[in-house]
């Protein structure tokens, strides 16, 4: 009998509403949670960007140089030489 209150006793507590007896503190700390983790995921989605930035800086270089080549390859096709 006493296993079966005892069950029941957690079963109360698991179900129980948090105490907010302390709300100001609990929705502080709950706010600040919220804030580091927004501020943890902004830094993530800058680190992503500033990646994919230095990832399109690149291309657009090797782009720039295929042009060139290709300018160059036209400039010799169209020579008198």
């Amino acid at each position: 009998m006493s296993t079966t209150q005892d069950t029941s006793a957690a079963s109360q507590l698991e179900s129980a509403p948090p105490d907010d007896s302390n709300n100001a503190t609990n929705t502080t700390m709950t706010t600040e949670e919220n804030l580091r983790a927004k501020i943890k995921m902004l830094e993530t989605q800058l680190q992503a960007s500033q990646e994919e930035n230095a990832r399109l800086k690149k291309a657009l270089k090797i782009e720039a140089e295929f042009r060139e080549a290709i300018r160059k390859a036209f400039e010799k096709l169209n020579s008198p030489n």
